[in-house]
């Protein structure tokens, strides 16, 4: 279950590939949207973006789903599958934005991407903030 505040975000990146605990590796994710009467003004829709081959970073938004309660969304974890909430929630205080994921995984495949930790990517004017780019480092080591 995650749940996002006012202001909350989720930087785009990449979810681990490799179980950190079990020997598989992750496929899909499945999320359901679980806010009733979520309004498409406070933000929360769930980007896709492209990879860039030069940097293998994120490199533009591609498509956006928006947050209606009860959608589910669908999608392959391999590979460059980018994703993330990286706009700051515009919600009324009490309210959260609430999903479920639930996610699928199987025997490790020879082309699965050795990473066991989510590779997160700056946004915005974090692009030039050196801690920001360090935590980012850090946090997928």
């Amino acid at each position: 279950m995650h749940s996002h505040n006012v202001g909350g975000k989720l930087n785009v990146h990449k979810d681990y590939s490799l179980h950190p605990k079990i020997p598989f590796m992750r496929n899909y994710n499945l999320i359901i949207y679980m806010t009733p009467n979520w309004k498409s003004s406070w933000g929360g829709g769930l980007e896709f973006w492209s990879h860039d081959e030069e940097s293998g970073q994120p490199k533009e938004c591609i498509t956006k789903i928006e947050n209606k309660f009860n959608r589910a969304v669908l999608f392959n974890t391999t590979q460059n599958s980018w994703h993330g909430l990286p706009e700051p929630l515009r919600c009324p205080a009490n309210i959260a934005r609430r999903s479920l994921a639930v996610y699928y995984v199987s025997d490790i495949d020879s082309k699965a991407e050795p990473r066991k930790r989510a590779l997160y990517a700056p946004y915005g004017d974090q692009n030039n903030d050196l801690s920001v780019l360090e935590f980012c480092k850090k946090r997928s080591a």
